[in-house]
């Protein structure tokens, strides 16, 4: 190559390597701009809790300077409101110990003009990666959303309150007027309408009482009056109960668990009851519920089974969220507002128990509360 042709090849290395470095540059320069102007707040923490990095979403979201954050610690020196604490750093502590895992959470970071706003968090530990070294974490503002969250939930307890008093009544002249016929040997056509109209009118109450606890659970106002009693027995007494209200179902009990329980009877009976009255209506005429009560490893365990359509395996871990019902593929028009599992998974949760669900489609479901025997 002659000495001209080699100096116009470096010429034209040297250029091209200098065009390469301008792009990677430009491309920096522009993941940057994306990330600080991004609508969340991204966090990057050390595993000691410490903010190495902050976006400048801070400022626009809430008031804060990048400075006033970078290098604060949130165990140390949080910005959370005082009663979220211990869920933040809770949600640090998940991620930490998780690494891959994205984790998520709820809580209140204090804004610099003295208000506070709710913030979704999801997390995800990266402190493997010789890139990140840390844990990455974006903020979202959900403060319009939880507000609207709490004016629907006091409506809903409002009109619930409103609801009870008429349902009240309703109930009341509907037992009179079932006794006032007895009394006078009326035909049995009138009774069997007046009895009907009664178990309607109990599935309202049930909804509503449903509803209440919902809006009591959100705020933390749930009521409960423990007492000690035998399980066998209670579970017996119940299915007795619910037997009388149902003439299309066998309702089968067995088993025996010889435990004494120091819990909320009537919230249990709740659990129980929509348990069963769930098992009814998912299954076909004639098909019998199993319920069933052993003991097991300090345990005592209260099954309920029926022999109906099943669910999918793709809906089993979201039945017990709040609101949640499972696609009507049948097309059968269930009614229900998907609260009753949400409920007695709290009541169990509040005595240190646990509910599971198996189920096989075309088979039917098996719900199981295991709660601690006292001892």
């Amino acid at each position: 190559m002659l000495p001209q042709e080699s100096m116009q090849s470096g010429g034209s290395q040297r250029q091209d390597e200098s065009g390469e470095e301008q792009t990677l540059l430009n491309r920096d320069e522009q993941f940057h701009l994306w990330i600080e102007n991004i609508a969340d707040i991204i966090t990057v923490f050390k595993a000691d809790g410490t903010i190495f990095y902050q976006s400048a979403s801070i400022t626009r979201l809430l008031g804060w300077a990048v400075e006033e954050r970078v290098g604060q610690n949130i165990f140390t020196n949080p910005i959370t409101h005082p009663d979220d604490i211990q869920a933040q750093q809770a949600f640090l502590i998940d991620a930490i110990n998780n690494p891959d895992k994205v984790v998520t959470s709820t809580f209140r970071l204090l804004r610099k003009d003295g208000t506070f706003c709710y913030i979704e968090a999801i997390a995800r530990n990266l402190l493997h990666h010789p890139l990140v070294q840390g844990i990455v974490s974006t903020y979202r503002d959900i403060t319009e959303r939880m507000e609207l969250e709490k004016r629907k939930e006091e409506f809903i307890r409002a009109a619930s309150h409103e609801l009870r008093a008429p349902i009240t009544n309703l109930k009341g002249h509907t037992q009179v007027l079932k006794m006032m016929l007895a009394d006078h040997d009326a035909m049995e056509e009138p009774v069997e309408y007046l009895s009907i109209m009664d178990k309607q009118i109990d599935r309202l109450t049930r909804l509503i009482n449903d509803l209440l606890d919902v809006t009591k659970i959100r705020a933390s106002m749930m009521d409960y009056k423990d007492t000690l009693f035998e399980v066998d027995p209670f579970v017996r007494d119940l299915v007795i109960l619910l037997q009388h209200n149902s003439s299309h179902h066998t309702l089968r009990f067995s088993g025996e668990s010889h435990a004494t329980l120091c819990a909320d009877k009537d919230r249990l009976a709740q659990v129980i009851i929509n348990l069963v009255m769930n098992a009814i209506k998912y299954s076909p005429r004639g098909r019998p519920i199993d319920i069933t009560v052993t003991a097991e490893d300090d345990r005592v365990l209260i099954r309920v089974r029926d022999y109906g359509k099943g669910i999918p395996e793709l809906y089993l871990q979201r039945i017990f969220e709040r609101f949640y019902r499972v696609p009507d593929t049948d097309n059968d028009n269930r009614s229900g507002l998907g609260i009753g599992l949400y409920v007695a998974r709290e009541i169990v949760a509040r005595h240190h128990g646990e509910i599971q669900v198996e189920s096989q489609p075309g088979e039917g479901s098996t719900f199981t509360v295991a709660l601690p025997i006292n001892t």
